[in-house]
């Protein structure tokens, strides 16, 4: 129970977070749960989906130049997995440095989002998936054994170095993440499942190769390039 207690209050703490941010509401339904941007500049939505206790998938679609981002989420630290199904994300980090993700980037995160998320083209769809790893494997830890799936072990592969891991997603991953978009209007909880534990899988079996280091930069330099293009 104090495990499920403390899924619900991470879930649940973002989602209120969010809520209490300007121009975001947060609906509630039976399977799911959605942030929807309705501001001046544009709309968007992210629809949550907690597919285990400790993993929740979010489906994002925003048609809007940025989407504000709570001070309380961006000191939440759980593992992530973003891709980019199109368009165009930019977000600050805690440690100062930008990351951008374009059409079929992937990340695998330990950082979060600071003020914001950009979106340049004001198009974007994406996938995101949140792990609160000591109830993943507090409630799971039979299910994920029997896959072979270590997810500390993950954390430590594509985290351990510099908390995040950007690149271009291969046939095989980009396969398994277009599985996972089309079911984004019509959901199935079980495809859902089946399809994010063979993404798992195969994170934790490919060769991992070296990070894009042209996702990086620093506020320094996106502050000089945003003024040279003015």
């Amino acid at each position: 129970m104090k495990g499920a207690k403390q899924l619900r209050n991470m879930i649940y703490n973002i989602l209120e977070n969010s809520d209490a941010v300007s121009g975001v509401t947060l609906k509630n339904s039976p399977n799911s749960s959605t942030l929807l941007l309705d501001r001046a500049d544009g709309k968007g939505r992210m629809t949550f989906h907690t597919l285990f206790p400790g993993l929740t998938l979010a489906f994002i679609l925003v048609n809007a130049p940025v989407w504000p981002e709570s001070d309380e989420n961006s000191n939440l630290k759980p593992l992530l997995i973003n891709y980019c199904v199109s368009g165009r994300s930019e977000l600050l980090l805690d440690d100062g440095s930008y990351i951008y993700l374009k059409e079929n980037d992937f990340c695998v995160s330990e950082q979060t989002a600071q003020k914001e998320y950009i979106f340049p083209t004001r198009q974007y769809q994406g996938i995101k998936i949140y792990f609160d790893l000591p109830l993943l494997l507090q409630s799971c830890g039979e299910l994920l054994k029997s896959f072979s799936l270590d997810l500390p072990t993950l954390e430590e592969n594509y985290c351990g170095n510099h908390k995040t891991y950007i690149n271009e997603a291969d046939s095989e991953l980009e396969n398994i993440f277009q599985n996972l978009w089309r079911l984004s209007e019509r959901p199935s909880i079980f495809h859902l499942q089946i399809y994010t534990l063979e993404l798992l899988h195969r994170l934790l079996n490919m060769e991992i190769r070296p990070p894009k280091t042209c996702g990086f930069y620093t506020e320094t330099q996106v502050e000089i390039a945003k003024r040279a293009a003015q």
